[in-house]
């Protein structure tokens, strides 16, 4: 590696340009009022804002450069009375090429700790805290709010002079009025601008390219400019502006909201890294006006702060706080599942004979049986203190423990208890109903976990958290935050489609591969992709070098613009699917409307089709229902993608048994002689147009030699390549879709 770019050497590189750059700000700072230089930084940020959101159709406001701000800005307030356009331009770059850099020394940080692969989650989330604010969507949070805290409104009253209902009525209005602020501002914003364009542009000279540059310039300071004479002052609300509201704000309610997550000059000079400003995103000027960028960061830090609250007092924090949470919690989580499980299939707050203590009870959160499935699923609503834990890593275990780890073990005990009977009984507390468990028809053990909190990318990286002793034997949970299960469960178009998605998000842990990504973003690719091992955790790079770190970083994108249709941000919301051709998603659809265990088995294994065996079997598809084949005849062909082979019998007018029997037998001939484990097969009456499909099978098995399968295939006629399907050469691609050469696959089949 070349000295430049040793990792020491970059950090020291950083190191120097970033004490540089902040001797520039101060001596910027010094030449202009810094209250007024902070309100425009965060309205210009607003206005760029606006302009990409409507250039893009979505956009994020960057609140986490509005707080790098305000930790350089505070200490200056009352500097100056001065107001200068290019010391607040230059500002505002400064501040941008300050942020930039220490975002980037994240990625090139040493070591925290022994192991490597926790170092670099624990670098990888102070990247991600450095730029990504809200953990959920403003609806989510507020309803959080509302259901978590509200029921203790007078009590929080009380304590901090706001109660929760009345903090969000009162932050609500307060962006309300910023809006109007903003627009109130917009004429003169304009005629501001075009005075300071015509005053700056006449200075201009020197050569054309010069002038090229120096116009550009003069633009952005008089945009800046603009911004400062005429809209930072008007910008922020005073508790005056909202006296005409039916229900205004009393003193003690501004002093009480600003208290809990309000950033004054006296909070800032108790702060000592620029991340701190995280936990106080409502912003207060000296003449206690306020402003804000993001609400939903700010609900976010709202309902921390009560949270932090409610924790002082340890006998109300682990009573009546803790049973109000746990109810509302374990609601939501039934309630989300259902909208892809029936009823029928969901059990609710069970108990069963604890396994580990005989004569003793246990009890699970909730179950859900479908077919040869079953999910055990705990909730728990613990703090995670994730600004803290970066900084203590024994913190990081506890909060990790409480929130994940104890979870998955109630979970393992359950298991356990199913495992050691061959019929399982859970019984549900509040209606007696059974739920009756055989062991042996189960092919798949699920284990969900259901966090409050949202674990920045812990959850979606356990299999890298041994060094904190967590996960030590190597088998995982599924965990997801309330939140992250909410819009999962909006989109999951059936339960094979999220049981499948669990199925690749565990393999991906298995993998511990470090492949960096949030729930949301995993779950907007599954949507894509179905996280086909092959582009991820088994992918080969064209140097033959393994990958060392993948982030998947774009997936949620969709859920935004959705999100931002929902509130009327937008006139169309995105379509949600899940990406699959058509003649493929019709198999599927015709699987789920049958009620078997089998064809939910099937519908779940096809999900296991790479992108591009997808789009051979939908080509296949076509080509099968266009076969000019005779009344009273049949013909199979064989697909293989992978691992998995598929056979496709069709038939004109022929006996329901013998078309049926046909595809049996040919499925587990081809299972058999390219010894592979499992096998589905689909058979298809082509005079019945309305169905995709007459009967679908599958067979699963570990290879063995069997002398009557060994007969049978001696006896069965050389295959024969369909109509359109073309062998050039031994050489060429087998017709089959395996991506081996034909002589090194179907040739032996076709003598």
């Amino acid at each position: 590696m070349k000295e430049e770019f040793k990792p020491e050497v970059m950090r020291e590189r950083m190191r120097k340009e970033q004490k540089e750059l902040l001797g520039d700000l101060n001596s910027w700072i010094a030449r202009t009022n810094a209250e007024n230089a902070f309100v425009s930084f965060a309205v210009f940020l607003i206005t760029r804002w606006l302009a990409e959101r409507v250039e893009k159709g979505s956009a994020s406001p960057r609140p986490a450069l509005v707080e790098f701000a305000a930790f350089h800005l505070y200490p200056h307030f009352g500097n100056t009375s001065e107001r200068s356009a290019s010391a607040v331009a230059s500002v505002i770059a400064l501040i941008e090429k300050l942020k930039d850099g220490r975002t980037f020394e994240h990625i090139v940080s040493g070591d925290r700790g022994p192991d490597a692969k926790l170092a670099e989650i624990v670098s990888h989330v102070h990247f991600y805290l450095e730029d990504v604010r809200g953990t959920s969507y403003i609806t989510q949070i507020r309803e959080q709010i509302e259901s978590v805290h509200s029921p203790f409104e007078e009590r929080y009253r009380d304590c901090v002079g706001i109660g929760p209902k009345r903090a969000v009525e009162l932050l609500y209005a307060i962006q309300e009025q910023l809006n109007d602020n903003f627009e109130a501002t917009r004429k003169l914003a304009s005629e501001a601008l075009s005075a300071h364009e015509d005053k700056l542009l006449k200075t201009i000279d020197g050569s054309l390219e010069k002038q090229d540059e120096k116009r550009e310039a003069a633009k952005v300071v008089a945009f800046v400019g603009a911004i400062s004479s005429s809209v930072a002052d008007r910008f922020p609300v005073s508790r005056e502006q909202l006296a005409l509201l039916p229900n205004p704000p009393s003193p003690e309610e501004w002093a009480g909201l600003i208290r809990l997550i309000g950033l004054t000059t006296d909070v800032r000079n108790t702060l000592t890294e620029p991340i701190d400003v995280k936990s106080r995103p409502l912003f207060v000027l000296p003449d206690l006006r306020l402003f804000f960028v993001d609400l939903s960061s700010v609900l976010d830090e709202l309902f921390s702060a009560y949270e932090s609250t409610a924790k002082a007092d340890q006998q109300f924090f682990s009573g009546k706080y803790h049973k109000n949470q746990k109810v509302w919690m374990e609601g939501n989580v039934a309630e989300f599942l259902k909208r892809i499980f029936p009823a029928k299939h969901m059990f609710v707050g069970l108990d069963y004979p604890n396994p580990d203590k005989p004569g003793d009870t246990a009890e699970m959160d909730a179950a859900i049986e479908w077919g040869s499935f079953l999910v055990l699923v705990e909730a728990k609503g613990k703090q995670f203190r994730l600004l803290e834990a970066l900084t203590d890593l024994g913190r990081l275990r506890t909060d990790l423990k409480n929130n994940v780890q104890d979870a998955f073990e109630q979970a393992e005990r359950a298991m356990r208890f199913v495992n050691s009977n061959a019929l399982a009984v859970f019984k549900e507390r509040k209606t007696g109903r059974e739920f009756k468990v055989i062991r042996s028809k189960l092919r798949r053990i699920f284990k969900v976990s259901v966090t409050l909190h949202h674990l920045a990318d812990f959850a979606t990286q356990l299999a890298n958290l041994k060094a904190l002793n967590l996960f030590s034997k190597s088998d995982y949970p599924f965990s997801v935050s309330l939140a992250d299960l909410d819009i999962i469960t909006r989109f999951c178009e059936s339960p094979d489609a999220f049981l499948h998605y669990i199925e690749r998000r565990l393999e991906l842990q298995r993998s511990e591969k470090n492949i960096m990504g949030d729930e949301l973003n995993l779950f907007g690719t599954y949507l894509k992709t179905r996280l086909q091992p092959s582009l991820f955790w088994e992918r080969k790079p064209d140097d033959g070098k393994p990958f060392t770190l993948m982030w998947i970083s774009d997936g949620c994108e969709v859920f935004d613009a959705w999100h931002d249709a929902k509130l009327g941000l937008r006139d169309d919301a995105p379509e949600i699917q899940l990406a699959l051709p058509p003649q493929v998603k019709d198999l599927l659809v015709e699987l789920r409307n049958r009620d078997d265990d089998g064809a939910r088995w099937i519908a779940f294994a096809l999900l296991n089709l790479s992108r591009n065996g997808a789009d051979r079997l939908e080509r296949l598809l076509i080509q099968i229902k266009e076969q000019n084949i005779e009344p009273g005849n049949m013909k199979s062909t064989t697909f293989v993608d992978e691992s998995l082979v598929g056979v496709i019998t069709v038939g004109r007018m022929v006996e329901t048994k013998h078309l049926k029997e046909t595809l049996f037998a040919r499925v587990s001939i081809e299972q058999y002689r390219r010894k592979v484990k499992s096998a589905f097969g689909f058979a298809i009456e082509l005079n019945d147009p309305f169905k995709p499909f007459d009967f679908a099978c599958w067979a699963e098995g570990e290879w063995e030699y069997e002398p009557e399968m060994e007969r049978m295939l001696k006896m069965m006629p050389p295959l024969k390549p369909w109509p359109g399907q073309e062998i050039s050469s031994p050489d060429a691609n087998c017709i089959c879709g395996s991506d081996k050469k034909f002589k090194d696959c179907c040739f032996r089949f076709f003598k």
